[in-house]
């Protein structure tokens, strides 16, 4: 039996909620739930937690597009960020996640006979080897922001130098969104059991291999939203709701190849348009 067959007798049956199923979804409901509640609690009245690079922000470019994002910088501490970042994971990207989960059970339980009980076991050390990925990933972020900071901090604290490198950063995480390494990355995502079948594992350690793979291939495709949420503001519950339905059409929808290649190029002009405020206010 070749791969397409496989594909086809294991595809997800829509037509109903099975039991097993209604207890693993109930769960990540409940999960993306309380961290969305969590995040509302918590963040600042001003808009959310951003990285803060100096003080003294010049009045006329506090008005500018985006002067708030790019002006109130400083690093967080690793202890509040590491725990922040990761219920803002499982905020955001579990959503956009579902697909592959409900994909992951009905094969365990379709093709591998596997019992509801051994099904659902299987589906949380997947989400979990997934979420790992993001966690290792905002780490990465953290300490490269951190370097950054520590190098160039001073020179990031005049509102004009933090608006060019955000712009920069736009421009960059721009061009990404609309390359085709994004969309080479985005095809795992929007075929969910072909890439289940060529990455499968038996076994519990092949459970969190195969989440840790999905997780590596989101974080291939969405990374450059995240990091454009370091300067919008991590905490931001206007631009977590945005990006997360970006994120979700982006790797679930027929028209997420338009939807990204628009909202790259959105990001490459306010990156041009940042980095030009910042130049004429120097």
């Amino acid at each position: 039996m070749d791969a397409n067959q496989v594909a086809q007798e294991s595809k997800p049956k829509r037509r109903r909620w099975m039991p097993y199923q209604r207890v693993i979804f109930a769960v990540l409901i409940a999960f993306t739930a309380l961290a969305w509640v969590y995040t509302i609690a918590t963040s600042s009245g001003d808009g959310g937690m951003v990285m803060d690079m100096g003080a003294g922000a010049d009045a006329g470019m506090d008005a500018a597009m985006a002067a708030r994002a790019a002006t109130d910088m400083a690093a967080p501490d690793f202890a509040m960020f590491v725990p922040m970042w990761i219920i803002m994971c499982v905020a955001m990207m579990l959503p956009t996640a579902i697909p592959m989960i409900y994909a992951y059970q009905a094969l365990l339980h379709n093709k591998f006979k596997k019992t509801d009980k051994e099904a659902n076991g299987y589906t949380i050390i997947f989400v979990a080897g997934y979420i790992l990925l993001w966690a290792a990933f905002g780490i990465a972020c953290w300490a490269v922001a951190t370097l950054i900071y520590n190098l160039i901090g001073d020179w990031l604290g005049q509102s004009s130098h933090a608006m060019i490198a955000t712009g920069v950063l736009f421009v960059a995480c721009g061009f990404y969104q609309i390359s085709r390494l994004k969309e080479a990355c985005l095809h795992g995502c929007r075929h969910p059991v072909m890439f289940l079948i060529r990455n499968w594992r038996n076994g519990y350690g092949g459970a969190l291999y195969i989440g840790i793979k999905h997780g590596a291939i989101c974080v291939a495709c969405c990374w450059a939203l995240m990091v454009i949420l370091f300067p919008l503001g991590l905490m931001n519950l206007l631009w977590m709701g945005l990006f997360t339905i970006i994120m979700y059409v982006e790797k679930n929808v027929r028209a997420g190849a338009l939807i990204s290649r628009i909202v790259g190029w959105l990001m490459i002009i306010a990156g041009i348009a940042m980095t030009v405020l910042g130049i004429v206010f120097l």
